[in-house]
């Protein structure tokens, strides 16, 4: 990865994350908090990516604070005209506007596509000013302040200076002091405006101050400035020639108050080392809950795996794999001369029995196929409903970790009805899989036993002699899978011979590879279909 792609891959990283909180995460401090700091981070890599490079930036200002505190007062106090919309109703603003004095409004454009939907900056008449944007935001503790916080981080990413208005109802409410910390890590300057006192200024200042260093700030960075309480209906004529008012002026809009590039490079990278681990967190929960969630799942499968060997791998009347190598190697040691004769007799004499057996719908695959078909779905089914049984056991753990359960819960019934349906068709692929590994063993007997001449005529005669046998019994008795019944005389008089001659440990361990490896295409199955 390149230097120029990291930003680009961390806004893209802290984007997911913050649409994950907004999604999945119930409402919360938790919640809040990460989605301010995470809407903070992506506006500030988007503000780095876009803002213009040579030329002199306007200086941005943010005025924030809580509900009635008067910032949209401020906000024209500073402009020295009714810009804002000033209202006595709690919350009134709910978006955010900027105004503009900057003789150059190209700088309108960027300015708007970092900061997004939800926020307007327009050009103002302001004269008395340097080139600056002045922001009038919304408040951040009232009830219907969780739609719409995160507007005061996105203007905050673009702040060089935040004049934080709080009056002496409101300079102790701990959301003050939370959104206070976490604008902290900017390191930007920051104004303190002690609206609407009329007495003990004193006193209501250094209770300020105090609120303002434990949340970090340095107080020798930190103005203070008290506007008075008047008793005016219009408060921006009453106070706007004061002294109070000129002083808050010229302390907001000092030219050397800009952020450069250095400094907001340093307020980025200290906004990701200060939330790292509180975005994370979650996070990191959810990879627990997802890895604890796939130790259940193996060991579901690995006891689906035991009972599937138990009952049919392992089981000498059930499996019959070898037994479907061996009657492919009664058929490779047909004699050239009557192999032909044969195979017509037993055609013909085996029909009725065929057609009863499709008419009944069996596939010619024989019982043993159809057998392990229906344990594998059987053993499937029985882990589907041991998994929601035990999914069930962990939705109520608390936070981020029932929840995680409870989606997961949620999605499970569809998931287990997808993999139902997709369950035959993979048995029978993973049987027609086999079926070569099937046809290979007996192509390997087969060779083992053309380096024995005198061997493979010996079977050869047994092979002939039997299938006399093995014909009437597969018509007397109309077993299902004909093959099987036909030539069962035939099997036993060459595994017979196979055993107790020479060759009996290759065709063990004929016997054994072919186990392992209809192990190995099973356990693949279970693990593709129900893992996947």
């Amino acid at each position: 990865m390149t230097t120029d792609s990291v930003p680009g891959s961390l806004q893209k990283f802290a984007r997911r994350l913050s649409d994950t909180y907004g999604a999945m995460t119930p409402e919360s401090d938790l919640r809040e908090q990460c989605l301010m700091t995470l809407t903070l981070a992506t506006t500030m890599l988007s503000e780095r990516g876009v803002r213009p490079k040579r030329r002199e930036l306007p200086l941005q200002v943010a005025v924030i604070g809580p509900t009635q505190a008067g910032k949209s007062t401020v906000v024209n106090l500073l402009l020295g005209s009714e810009k804002a919309e000033a209202s006595p109703l709690a919350g009134f603003t709910r978006k955010a506007a900027g105004f503009a004095c900057i003789p150059d409004h190209s700088a309108i454009g960027w300015i708007s596509e970092v900061v997004g939907e939800g926020i307007h900056v327009g050009p103002v008449d302001c004269d008395s000013q340097p080139p600056s944007i002045t922001w009038d935001t919304p408040d951040f503790d009232s009830h219907r302040s969780h739609d719409y916080r995160t507007l005061i981080a996105r203007i905050g990413a673009l702040a060089d200076v935040f004049v934080l208005v709080v009056s002496k109802e409101k300079y102790s409410d701990l959301s003050v002091w939370e959104m206070m910390h976490t604008l902290q890590p900017l390191n930007r300057k920051v104004i303190v405006c002690l609206n609407k006192v009329s007495t003990d200024s004193d006193v209501l200042s250094a209770a300020v101050r105090n609120r303002v260093s434990e949340c970090g700030w340095d107080l020798d960075r930190t103005p203070l400035i008290v506007l008075p309480h008047t008793p005016q209906h219009n408060v921006f004529q009453a106070l706007s020639n004061t002294s109070a008012v000129e002083a808050l002026r010229q302390t907001v809009y000092q030219t050397d108050n800009r952020c450069d590039a250095d400094c907001r490079q340093h307020g980025l990278r200290a906004v990701f080392e200060s939330n790292w681990e509180t975005w994370l967190q979650p996070v990191r929960v959810e990879i627990g809950a997802a890895r604890h969630w796939q130790q259940i799942l193996d060991r579901h499968m690995q006891d689906a795996e035991a009972v599937y060997a138990q009952q049919y791998l392992d089981h000498s009347s059930h499996n019959d794999a070898f037994n479907r190598a061996v009657f492919q190697l009664l058929e490779l040691l047909e004699i050239p001369g009557i192999a032909r004769p044969l195979a017509k007799v037993r055609n013909v004499l085996t029909w009725p029995v065929r057609k009863v057996i499709q008419l009944f719908g069996n596939d010619g695959g024989g019982a043993g196929a159809s057998n392990e078909a229906t344990l594998i779905d059987d053993v499937v089914d029985h882990a589907l409903l041991s998994l929601r049984t035990t999914i069930s056991q962990f939705i109520d753990e608390p936070g981020q970790a029932g929840l995680w359960w409870h989606v997961l819960s949620r999605d499970y019934g569809e998931e287990a009805d997808g993999v139902r349906r997709r369950l035959p068709g993979a048995i029978s692929r993973y049987q027609e899989n086999f079926a070569p590994v099937i046809q290979s063993a007996a192509q390997s007997l087969y060779a083992r036993l053309q380096e024995k001449p005198v061997m493979l005529n010996a079977l050869r005669v047994g092979r002939v002699g039997a299938d006399a046998a093995g014909v009437l019994v597969a018509v007397k008795t109309g077993a299902v899978g004909v093959t099987e019944a036909l030539l069962t005389p035939a099997m036993l008089s060459v595994t017979s011979i196979l055993t107790e001659s020479v060759a009996g440990k290759f065709m063990a361990s004929v016997k054994d590879q072919l186990r392992e490896r209809q192990r190995d295409l099973v356990r693949d199955l279970l693990r593709q279909e129900v893992l996947a």
